[in-house]
């Protein structure tokens, strides 16, 4: 194991996090009629190799012929967590320009 390793697992880490926010920030409703189903969706104007991560932990749904991902039900959670973590950070004033 290189010195960098630890270094770039918490970089992916923060990487994921960040990216699942700003799919958030950016997302809107859409409704599926036939079923009356309301979902997220967001543009995939991010990382491929990062989105198929929060695909691969359900956090995402991600089909490789569309152009923007589906919120899962834990995907939304995570985001609402992050954002309130966020928000906070920046309320206590440790967010300088």
């Amino acid at each position: 194991m290189s010195n960098y390793e630890p270094i770039q697992d918490e970089f992916q880490k923060l990487r994921e996090d960040l990216t699942l926010l700003l799919l958030f920030l950016n997302s809107w409703d859409e409704e599926y009629k036939p079923m009356k189903i309301k979902f997220l969706r967001s543009w995939k104007g991010f990382d491929f190799g990062t989105l198929n991560t929060l695909s691969d932990n359900y956090l995402i749904s991600d089909s490789k012929k569309s152009k923007s991902i589906t919120f899962t039900e834990d995907g939304v959670i995570k985001a609402k967590k992050l954002l309130a973590v966020f928000k906070s950070y920046i309320e206590n004033g440790n967010f300088s320009e």
